[in-house]
């Protein structure tokens, strides 16, 4: 699969999170695991999705303009691998939902999602993190490295006269 497919799955990913999410609180099935994103949802509906495919959109480009890096690569993958688990996680509370897990069931995957998700939650913050700083990086060593060709172009000019 191409970066750009893995880009665009990452925020379909987290646009169908946020649906989700908002379908499941909305109708008191589950609660928000991301404690800033609980309170924003606390503002409301669209306030929630509104930053949540803000932030998707800009991780998306980000990964989109430098995903020729392997840092991006290997963030792309782990959030992707993130994403699709929590995916597993509305699964199981849309079949709880519904009726067919019981709560046991539920309340033992919820032992076991919670530390989880909470380990990769911190990951996830750290990998973004490092992509933008990262990126930052590489945007300064560009402009010193045009800086730096200027400087020899006009030093080549007037050893030439």
């Amino acid at each position: 699969m191409h970066l750009s497919r893995q880009t665009l799955l990452l925020f379909t990913l987290n646009f169908l999170d946020a649906v989700f999410t908002i379908y499941w609180v909305h109708n008191g099935f589950a609660s928000e695991g991301n404690e800033l994103m609980a309170g924003l949802l606390e503002f409301g509906y669209l306030p929630f999705l509104l930053v949540k495919i803000t932030v998707g959109a800009v991780a998306a480009v980000v990964l989109w303009h430098w995903g020729s890096l392997r840092l991006a690569k290997i963030g792309l993958a782990l959030t992707l691998t993130i994403y699709i688990s929590l995916m597993g996680v509305h699964f199981i509370t849309g079949l709880s939902a519904f009726g067919f897990i019981s709560d046991a069931v539920i309340n033992d995957f919820s032992l076991w999602s919670n530390v989880f998700f909470r380990f990769f939650n911190q990951l996830n913050f750290f990998t973004i993190f490092y992509i933008i700083n990262y990126s930052l990086f590489l945007l300064t060593e560009t402009r010193n490295i045009f800086f730096r060709i200027q400087t020899q172009q006009r030093n080549f000019k007037n050893n030439a006269s």
